[in-house]
């Protein structure tokens, strides 16, 4: 059992870091790209400060409010000096306005946490001394499918790069907004993402099947199939009732101890 245990732990973690270069590769690509005289614009804005102005007056027009966030979203993207200026000047800000009920502030604020969070270290624990996590929760619980979604590009961007905050932060109401979020939007990649990120620790993974999402994948899997079939060659693609029994042996079978041998446990005949 000890060694089945080493081997699933092993698949967890050379799943999770081949995942994680390949999306750090688009993300440098990305970085590159907008580092593009990067420098010439920081030192125009730490001149005039006037996008920070517009950004921390809570009496200003949520429109030059909405153009400072996403100002700040493309200096987050800069190196890690850049990203840890923006989060001392501004980074209570962006915890403020994404924890309120404005889903356009929203947005670009957590766009720019995530951007701030993305393997920068030191970064990410100055964020969390200035409550973001407390605010991840508020976030999770929008009814705006695009703050849902950079809400969780942001997690993500938080818990990869703090791998030991995973467990603490996997409460149940965290899993359980994202398990949701993952059936309100229809599967949105930045959901799927941060669930992965939470499923690479053993624990979560039995609360995660708690909160139902085993069910709620099934049904994104189903709707995606059935969108993609061409109309008149599959009568029926309905997956969920031949694969969920299943994955929910399969699982018994990894997080039971001393589970007799099972012959019906096969996936053969399945489709």
């Amino acid at each position: 059992m000890e060694r089945h245990d080493g081997n699933v732990r092993f698949i967890r973690i050379k799943s999770r870091d081949s995942c994680n270069a390949l999306r750090l590769k688009k993300r440098n690509l990305t970085v590159d790209v907008r580092r593009q005289r990067l420098e010439e614009v920081v030192k125009k804005l730490k001149a005039s400060k006037l996008n920070f102005n517009h950004f921390s007056s809570s009496g200003q027009d949520g429109v030059l409010q909405k153009e400072a966030a996403c100002t700040l979203v493309n200096l987050a993207l800069g190196t890690e000096e850049h990203c840890m200026e923006v989060c001392k000047q501004a980074g209570v800000y962006l915890i403020l306005h994404l924890g309120n009920s404005n889903p356009e502030l929203q947005d670009p604020c957590a766009w720019c946490i995530g951007n701030l969070c993305g393997y920068n270290r030191d970064v990410c624990l100055l964020l969390a001394s200035q409550g973001l996590e407390e605010v991840f929760v508020k976030a999770l619980s929008s009814h705006a499918p695009h703050v849902l979604q950079s809400a969780a590009y942001a997690l993500t961007q938080y818990l990869t790069t703090l791998w030991h905050k995973i467990r603490p932060m996997a409460e149940a109401p965290v899993v359980r907004r994202l398990v949701n979020a993952l059936s309100a939007t229809g599967g949105l990649p930045e959901v799927g993402w941060c669930l992965f990120a939470l499923s690479a620790v053993e624990d979560v993974c039995h609360l995660l099947v708690d909160q139902g999402i085993i069910a709620t994948a099934f049904n994104v899997l189903e709707k995606l199939v059935n969108e993609e079939a061409s109309p008149g060659v599959v009568e029926d693609l309905n997956l969920k009732p031949r694969l969920e029994p299943a994955l929910r042996r399969a699982l018994a079978a990894h997080f039971t101890l001393n589970l007799p041998e099972d012959p019906e446990l096969t996936f053969s005949g399945v489709l």
